[in-house]
């Protein structure tokens, strides 16, 4: 069956207004505050900052989350010699049919990771940011906290998927350009560096006069 959104005299579910933003990717609206994590620094305790969100109930469903006032996540204490990587989550339980945010403990070692987000059918995510919990930490600072708004494998920025660019490919494109201009102005250096010499010191002896004439 065809379906069309929106026609006159016609009445919908979600879905259909859900269908109308398909193309947007899932993300955070922007960076700055929206969804930051700041650390106390004076206890085991970080606060999400309100924000606005889009996650994915499936390929052509969208659906805004946002938060309107800041809420504060006690950690687990630390571990005496080992580590671990906490992540906060910005969650749509599609079985439950509600957003959540979510504290998501990790487990504890000497090279400790966290695992991917949860993107299935009962439920879609994205990590704003993970906290490091050191060995034997009794508070967590700022530097403990690594923000991963930008990171389009965990979270990144939302934006129409078709005429939006993908950060990570900008940042990529932008990359590959300095590198190209790094490598021709060596180039211009060195083809200039061998045009002086042929004019100024066209006999190799090393002897020029500030008028290139050889003495």
């Amino acid at each position: 069956m065809l379906h069309c959104f929106p026609l006159d005299n016609t009445g919908y579910e979600a879905d259909a207004l859900g269908a109308w933003f398909a193309t947007r990717t899932r993300g955070v609206l922007s960076s700055g505050d929206n969804f930051a994590v700041t650390a106390s620094g004076t206890g085991m305790s970080v606060t999400l900052q309100p924000g606005y969100s889009w996650l994915l109930r499936d390929a052509r469903w969208g659906t805004a989350v946002w938060m309107e006032e800041p809420e504060t996540f006690i950690l687990d204490p630390a571990d005496g010699t080992l580590s671990r990587i906490d992540v906060i989550a910005l969650r749509l339980d599609k079985d439950n049919n509600a957003p959540q945010t979510l504290l998501r403990k990790g487990a504890f070692s000497n090279a400790p990771t966290f695992t991917a987000p949860v993107r299935d059918t009962h439920a879609d995510e994205v990590y704003v940011a993970s906290i490091l919990v050191q060995p034997g930490a009794v508070k967590i600072l700022q530097s403990d906290v690594t923000d991963l708004r930008l990171n389009e494998t965990y979270c990144g920025i939302m934006r129409d998927g078709i005429t939006g660019i993908p950060t990570a490919q900008l940042q990529e494109q932008a990359q590959q350009l300095i590198e190209q201009l790094r490598t021709e102005l060596q180039g211009v250096k060195d083809q200039t560096g061998l045009m002086l010499k042929s004019v100024y010191d066209a006999d190799n002896n090393g002897e020029v006069d500030m008028h290139g004439e050889t003495f």
